[in-house]
């Protein structure tokens, strides 16, 4: 178990470190749950949650659909405001 764990954070490191060397954005949470899976998959794919790996995948579709929603919803609350009408 601990080796597994040191591995995950090993190869949590290494790809923040290569993403952020090819400037593109990256969530270090996604980054950490997605190693963590690739981990857990070294046994063969069959050895792995696959509910599990189904709950991460759809949690980083829901993310950007849900943040997303809320920025539309807080934009487009300050820009219509009663304070940027002129009479």
């Amino acid at each position: 178990m601990t080796d597994e764990l040191l591995f995950d954070m090993l190869t949590s490191v290494a790809a923040m470190v290569m993403v952020t060397r090819m400037n593109l954005p990256a969530s270090s949470i996604h980054v950490f749950a997605g190693s963590l899976s690739g981990v857990g998959m070294v046994d063969g794919i069959r050895s792995s949650n696959r509910k599990l790996v189904l709950k991460f995948v759809g949690g980083w579709i829901l993310t950007v659909i849900f943040s997303c929603g809320i920025a539309y919803l807080i934009f487009s609350a300050s820009v219509h405001s009663p304070g940027d009408v002129v009479p």
